[in-house]
C-alpha cells in the first residue's frame, strides 16, 4: 500500500497557524502587527495635536511628524519580520528535511516504510535533495501510545524498528543500519490515503491532544549523524 504526497504545503500552513506549540510566536505576532499602526497614529497626533502645542497646529512639524512616525514604527515592523521569519523556519523543519518523500506498507511483512534525501546544504540549496538517502523502517505491530492534533494534523506514536542511511540513493548497500527501540516517530498527515485512518482502521486507539515538543525537533530523535559523520 503507497501513501501519496498531498497538500503539504497546506498543512505546512496549518501547522503555523494552529500547533499548539507556536502560541507563544502567534501572540507575538499579533501584538508586533498592531503596534505598527498604533505608534504611527500616537506619533502624528502628538505632533499635530493641539493639546501637544498649546492650543496651535503646527504646519511645519507635519513632515517630521511623518519622518518619525516611519522610523519608530519601522522598529515593531522589524521585529515583526524576524519573529514571523523564525516561526516561520522552526515551523518548517522536519518538512524542509523529507525531500523526495515515499511512504509505503508493507502488509506481508507487517513493516511501515518512509525514505527520504536530505537538504544538500543550507540557504538557496535548502531545498536541493542531496544524493544520501534515509530509509525508516517501523515495525507496525510495535506502535503504542498513537496521538494526534487535528488541526496541525501531527501524529507521533512509539515503535520499534530500523534505520538504514545510503550514502548514494542510486546504490544500495546501507553506510548505516540502526535498530530503533521505543522511537518515537513523527509525521504530518498530509498524506493519501491518510495515515490516521489507515491506523484507525488497524484498531490502533488514538488520542486527540494538543501535543508539546521541542521546537529544534528532528525527524529521528536519535543523533545518528553523529555515527554517520564519524564513519566518513
Amino acid at each position: 500500500m503507497v501513501f501519496s504526497i498531498k497538500d503539504k504545503e497546506k498543512v505546512w500552513k496549518k501547522r503555523i497557524k494552529y500547533e499548539a506549540n507556536w502560541k507563544g510566536f502567534r501572540i507575538w505576532e499579533c501584538i508586533l502587527f498592531l503596534a505598527t499602526p498604533v505608534i504611527q497614529l500616537f506619533i502624528c497626533v502628538a505632533f499635530w495635536g493641539e493639546w501637544f502645542y498649546n492650543g496651535t497646529v503646527r504646519v511645519e512639524y507635519q513632515d517630521i511628524a511623518m519622518l518619525y512616525a516611519c522610523i519608530i514604527s519601522f522598529v515593531p515592523f522589524l521585529a515583526l519580520v524576524i519573529v514571523l521569519g523564525i516561526h516561520i523556519g522552526m515551523a518548517a523543519r522536519i518538512n524542509m528535511e523529507l525531500l523526495k518523500e515515499q511512504v509505503w506498507v508493507d502488509e506481508k511483512k507487517g513493516i511501515l516504510y518512509q525514505s527520504w534525501r536530505p537538504n544538500c546544504g543550507g540557504g538557496l540549496l535548502a531545498g536541493t535533495p542531496g544524493n544520501r538517502e534515509i530509509l525508516l523502517a517501523i515495525d507496525i505491530n510495535s506502535i503504542c501510545n498513537l496521538r494526534y492534533e487535528s488541526k496541525s494534523k501531527r501524529l507521533e506514536f512509539i515503535s520499534t524498528g530500523m534505520l538504514y542511511v545510503f550514502d548514494n540513493y542510486h546504490i544500495r548497500v546501507p553506510s548505516i543500519e540502526k535498530r530503533l527501540i521505543n522511537q518515537k516517530n513523527v509525521f504530518y498527515d498530509y498524506y493519501e490515503p491518510g495515515l490516521l485512518d489507515y491506523f484507525l482502521k488497524k484498531g490502533y486507539p488514538a488520542e486527540e491532544t494538543a501535543i508539546k515538543f521541542k521546537k529544534m525537533e528532528k525527524k529521528v530523535s536519535i543523533d545518528w549523524e553523529l555515527e554517520y559523520n564519524a564513519k566518513k
